[in-house]
């Protein structure tokens, strides 16, 4: 046991041990336990529901150019800004919105187009 019943410092290890913790001694303890978790969390998250993605030609023409600079490629927002000659304040917005749309995410090493 952690310590007495008596003693104030060891009531939540103990209150751990009554509620049936299991103690981890090794990693692949966790990684073991990890999928039946995982997939219990997951019965518990509602139904996702797909969200419209808005036609390209209710999109500001900035938002349309940044689209068709990004390509297939990944691309940071400074390389859009360079290439599109759009400002930076547009650029920014114009992202900001397309990610909202479902339409771009941002990824490490900038933005890409979803498909």
């Amino acid at each position: 046991l952690p310590g007495s019943r008596h003693q104030p410092e060891a009531q939540g290890c103990l209150r751990l041990i009554r509620d049936g913790v299991t103690a981890v001694t090794d990693s692949r303890q966790i990684l073991g336990d990890l999928p039946p978790l995982l997939g219990f969390l997951r019965s518990q998250l509602p139904p996702a529901v797909p969200s419209p993605v808005p036609a390209l030609s209710s999109l500001p023409d900035e938002a349309r150019t940044l689209l068709a600079a990004l390509g297939s490629e990944c691309r940071h927002a400074d390389w859009l800004i360079t290439m599109t000659g759009v400002p930076a304040a547009a650029v920014l917005r114009a992202l900001a919105a397309l990610e909202a749309a479902g339409l771009i995410a941002a990824v490490p090493g900038g933005y890409e187009r979803l498909r």
